[in-house]
């Protein structure tokens, strides 16, 4: 019989490479659109600062995003453009696998987190962080969302739930996380500020507490204030920036804005998908027994998630990803819960079920989400960059389509010239708005009248019948139609259409 040691670390390998295998598997897996900011807010702006070109919408241009981020993925597009293998495929390929090893070391610290706190093996809570959908919807996309939701179970890992009882304060490593996810998304101060309390509340020497929170404080605005002042040019402080046009300005609303009661309604339900219902049973275990410390725990953390979601529900404008860091928590409170009923139901097949029921319901969206939603708007840019790849210099794109559907330099690496339709909210003029209101005038007024209009024309299908005449009348001839969505809304199609200028 194996001994004791061996088992033990198998137990601990097997979690790692398992993880390890589904989030690299998932880089190459999840090939469909998102959100923008996947790609205007990083990607965009690191093939900018590598290669020199590339476009910065106006969030850059007023200060209110950090560059740290940006910058990391331009010297990794650096480092590959030095030794000679920075093609198009690469440029996407390898943040992606950035961001997918830093999610599995941030799974690996939910596990130790669970395994400290409640007392689990890494049953459930291996089951939980692998399939739990949305997480793997998400996980390896160059979001900032993505990199605050992966600081986030790190920073709980190390979060002192247990030292605070003994009345220590030395356990402060958590803000080192804290302070990088705050650099990254201001908001991040929402969603850590009930810990901070917690913390404050339970420490012996309170005083010395706020000197390190004062030190890690001013140590990551100085150094937010350094690398953005450095690249726009002039001194700049992007949260301040940040909530300044956030908050003062509401410019948020302009991307639109959802009810009162939207995130949980909406937001939460379609986020933890089937874990819904163990984590609103979690939530009623912990309210309404509070005798232990992985109740404690979970209790701290419910009051943290709900202060969060009614803070941001008073923001008009709400996204799912914008709770995404919650979803740690969420699933720390789903993980007890079935931890608790797993040992109430250790015989007979009600685990088996369970398991069952939360795989399937977990993987169906995440497969249709990741592969089949929303894949047009990335298919298009390979085809796209095939062509420019050809003949740069005779290549030009108009993208007719809803501001910001595809990334842009960053999946064509090319300085070809490229056309899109803006929504700057603080420009005088919505030009997507414009144009969809009446497509033909705006085409008239716009279009080149004398020598040759762009090589290439990308819409959706939904505007095709609007334009066709004017297509054909300048010599525009189908090239490409893609698949997109099946479900699609507003100015967006089912399918994307490529027309080549007749030569």
């Amino acid at each position: 019989m194996p001994n004791k040691s061996v088992i033990m670390r198998l137990n601990h390998r097997i979690p790692v490479c398992l993880l390890l295998v589904l989030r690299l598997v998932s880089v190459f897996l999840v090939s469909t659109f998102y959100v923008p900011d996947e790609y205007w807010q990083s990607l965009e702006i690191a093939h900018r600062l590598a290669y020199g070109y590339g476009y910065t919408t106006w969030e850059w241009k007023v200060g209110i995003r950090s560059y740290v981020y940006p910058s990391l993925i331009a010297l990794m597009y650096k480092v590959m453009n030095i030794i000679k293998i920075d093609t198009v495929e690469n440029l996407i390929l390898l943040p992606r696998i950035f961001q997918a090893l830093l999610c599995v070391c941030a799974d690996l610290m939910f596990l130790r987190w669970c395994r400290t706190c409640i007392g689990v093996t890494n049953e459930w809570a291996l089951l939980n962080i692998s399939i739990a959908w949305f997480h793997a919807y998400t996980a390896t996309r160059t979001l900032t969302n993505t990199l605050e939701t992966a600081l986030t179970s790190m920073a709980l890992c190390l979060y002192p739930w247990t030292t605070m009882r003994r009345g220590g304060v030395e356990t402060t490593k958590y803000l080192w996380i804290v302070g990088f996810a705050c650099l990254m998304r201001p908001t991040a101060f929402v969603i850590w500020l009930p810990f901070a309390i917690y913390h404050f509340l339970q420490a012996s020497d309170w005083k010395v507490l706020s000197r390190v929170y004062i030190m890690r404080a001013a140590i990551f605005i100085v150094f937010s204030t350094v690398v953005d002042s450095l690249c726009h040019g002039s001194v700049t402080c992007s949260p301040i920036s940040f909530l300044y046009y956030n908050l003062v300005k509401n410019i948020a609303s302009f991307y639109g804005t959802h009810g009162l009661f939207w995130y949980f309604t909406v937001g939460i339900p379609t986020v933890l998908g089937v874990h819904i219902f163990p984590f609103v049973l979690g939530c009623k275990e912990v309210i309404t027994y509070i005798q232990d410390k992985a109740r404690n725990v979970c209790l701290v953390l419910f009051f943290a998630i709900l202060w969060t979601v009614l803070v941001y529900s008073m923001i008009p404008h709400k996204e799912f990803r914008f709770i995404l860091p919650l979803l740690p928590m969420m699933l720390f409170i789903a993980t007890f819960w079935l931890a608790v009923w797993g040992k109430r139901n250790s015989f007979g097949y009600r685990p088996v079920f369970m398991k069952v029921f939360l795989i399937l319901g977990s993987v169906i969206p995440f497969l249709y989400c990741g592969i089949v939603h929303q894949r047009g708007t990335l298919d298009v840019m390979k085809i796209l960059a095939e062509e420019s790849a050809k003949n740069p210099s005779n290549t030009s794109i108009w993208f007719l389509m809803p501001c910001h559907s595809t990334p842009l330099y960053s999946h064509l690496h090319s300085p070809v010239d490229v056309f899109f339709l803006e929504c700057d909210p603080l420009a005088s003029q919505d030009v997507a708005d414009v144009f969809f209101s009446s497509p033909l005038t705006w085409l008239h007024d716009n279009f080149p009248e004398t020598g040759r209009g762009p090589s290439h024309i990308v819409i959706f299908n939904k505007l095709y019948k609007k334009i066709e005449g004017f297509l054909s009348l300048r010599h525009y001839k189908l090239f490409q139609q893609l698949f997109h969505s099946h479900f699609v809304e507003g100015n967006v199609g089912t399918h994307i259409m490529i027309f080549k200028r007749n030569e």
